[in-house]
């Protein structure tokens, strides 16, 4: 779903040939480091992964269940795990008060994606604020619930780097 983000789009459709329009997950080169931007506006730091940890968590209803889905997908690039903060890095919307984490601004809209998302969503940051509800005390729970722990989401995460990791692969190979 995050990758479906127009800091993302603009980063592949930029080394894609100009007569292609889709919708982009992957560059045919191995590029290593992405230049993302939005309309001319560079977004050092972007996470696709945090976009779609977002935008699953404003589809679904809270459970414990679908918290640990949310920190499988925002921690599957070792980024993005207990909180959701600003890097130094990072350039800041003009607005004064307007919430930013890893080149994503409050308010910014997901497309509607077939199979994924019925409908845009725009994402909200306000779960990295602290408090009852924020993306910190939602990931503190997975960590200190009994069936799971640290150890137990560290062989999930681990688990789904390496499934992500295996499918890149794979796909370097076509």
């Amino acid at each position: 779903m995050g990758k479906s983000h127009p800091a993302f789009q603009g980063a592949l459709v930029a080394l894609a040939p100009p007569d292609e329009q889709a919708l982009w997950a992957k560059s045919a080169r191995g590029t290593g480091r992405l230049n993302y931007a939005v309309e001319g506006r560079p977004r050092p730091g972007f996470r696709h992964e945090l976009a779609s940890a977002l935008a699953w968590i404003q589809t679904r209803e809270q459970s414990l269940q679908g918290d640990l889905v949310a920190w499988l997908v925002a921690s599957h690039h070792g980024k993005v795990r207990l909180s959701l903060r600003a890097l130094p890095l990072e350039r800041a919307p003009d607005e004064p008060d307007r919430l930013f984490a890893r080149g994503i601004w409050d308010g910014e809209t997901l497309p509607a994606l077939p199979g994924l998302l019925a409908e845009p969503v725009q994402l909200d940051l306000s779960l990295m604020q602290l408090g009852p509800g924020s993306w910190t005390e939602r990931m503190l729970a997975l960590r200190d619930a009994e069936d799971l722990g640290p150890f137990r989401l560290a062989a999930l995460e681990a688990l789904v780097r390496a499934a992500d990791g295996r499918a890149s692969a794979k796909e370097r190979e076509r």
